[in-house]
């Protein structure tokens, strides 16, 4: 006899009144300068992907068409600040260059958790991500993936409908389908976090153009009501009659909820298909 399933419907609603906040970070150790600024001529520099390719961002200066913004909002809503456009403003990790780097703050800080902006640009890449804290200890590696920079939607993306303009012959690429990404390291917050160290593959390429981190000193939504409401499937007529349905599935899965109901006062059930109450 093929069994009536009963699914758990989520629903989540926040007490708390506070968002958090993020502090976009200063950083030292961008080894690139990979994106083309107003007045720059883009021959000279950097890219992000092959040598073969020699594609890269540009800024909104230069072309407000899918160019990139000095300061972002994710999607999630971080805070991020590139670094100037005018200087290295990326750090590239790639087969012709270096396949490890730091970056290093400014200012040293506590934190619950650093947001990193980055993307892959020749598939997907896997990277390790480490903490260095001040007292000379270092959070355990993360391994964590970035998504090829191509996104045919902004679904899972930090930021998207960028486009790209190759450095070899300052053609545009006019599809504006590419994105930046974010991953969150959770951090110890009673330690100051100095630098942080990735680490990829010696075949890959991945750019890393910013990070923001939590807030310790502002309010963080903790509180919230779960509503839980179960839910019924039944189709009326599959492998079984319509007269089955009314007579054994339909009657044995209300009897079971009415002893629910009974045993908890603010259970809740529902059927889909209002033709089962009917019946």
């Amino acid at each position: 006899k093929i069994a009536v399933l009963t699914i758990i419907c989520l629903s989540i609603l926040t007490k708390s009144a506070f968002s958090q906040t993020y502090i976009p970070l200063t950083l030292t150790g961008f080894n690139t300068d990979a994106i083309v600024d107003n007045g720059d001529d883009p021959s000279v520099s950097g890219y992000l992907d092959k040598p073969d390719n020699a594609w890269t961002y540009y800024s909104e200066a230069k072309k407000s068409d899918g160019g990139l913004p000095q300061n972002i909002t994710s999607l999630s809503g971080v805070n991020y600040q590139m670094a100037s456009f005018s200087g290295n403003n990326v750090m590239a990790l790639n087969p012709t260059g270096v396949q490890t780097g730091i970056l290093t703050l400014a200012m040293p800080l506590k934190t619950g958790g650093i947001w990193i902006l980055g993307t892959a640009t020749e598939s997907n890449v896997k990277v390790k991500i480490t903490l260095n804290y001040g007292d000379g200890s270092s959070s355990n590696a993360q391994e964590e993936e970035y998504r090829d920079w191509y996104a045919s939607s902004n679904s899972g993306t930090a930021y998207h409908g960028l486009k790209r303009i190759r450095t070899k012959n300052s053609e545009y690429d006019d599809r504006a389908n590419f994105a930046l990404y974010e991953k969150l390291i959770p951090a110890d917050n009673t330690k100051e976090i100095v630098s942080v160290k990735f680490e990829i593959a010696n075949d890959k390429y991945l750019a890393i153009f910013a990070m923001s981190a939590y807030d310790i000193n502002s309010p963080i939504t903790t509180e919230g009501t779960v509503y839980m409401i179960s839910n019924s499937h039944l189709d009326t007529q599959w492998h079984w009659t319509v007269e089955t349905s009314i007579d054994e599935y339909v009657k044995n899965k209300l009897e079971h909820n009415f002893n629910l109901f009974d045993k908890y006062s603010d259970y809740r059930f529902h059927f889909e298909g209002a033709i089962k109450y009917k019946f």
